[in-house]
């Protein structure tokens, strides 16, 4: 029994966690598939913690398009990423009646804007 994991739950979690990683490591297609199928596997136990089986499920139900990776080597994460930013600007920009200050807190969230081309900039 380890101190803060009496039931492995977290221990198991972590082995699942590190067998991803070494999916994505994984130059060959065909062993990348088999170890997403192990991973499956294990991770389908009865005795796995109930998020790791919700996990494998997901890999299960996603299995070709995850595997799919090895072949193009890119993945929708910028495009997630950049949805994720965009609703969290319109929730902060709740209430804002001016678009001036709407844009200004957009750009604000965007990055570094310059801040002397702000007045210059028209809206239309």
């Amino acid at each position: 029994m380890t101190l803060g994991d009496p039931d492995g739950e977290v221990a198991f979690a972590y082995s699942i966690k590190e067998a991803v990683s070494r999916f994505y490591e994984e130059e060959d297609p065909w062993a990348a598939a088999d170890l997403l199928r192990d991973i499956i596997d294990h991770g389908m136990k009865r005795s796995a913690p109930f998020e790791v089986r919700t996990l494998a499920r997901t890999l299960q139900n996603w299995f070709n398009e995850i595997l799919a990776w090895h072949e193009a080597k890119v993945s929708n994460g910028p495009t997630e990423g950049m949805n994720n930013l965009l609703k969290r600007i319109k929730r902060v920009a709740f209430g804002f009646t001016n678009f001036k200050n709407f844009r200004i807190r957009v750009l604000l969230y965007a990055g570094k804007p310059n801040f002397r081309a702000l007045d210059s900039m028209v809206v239309t």
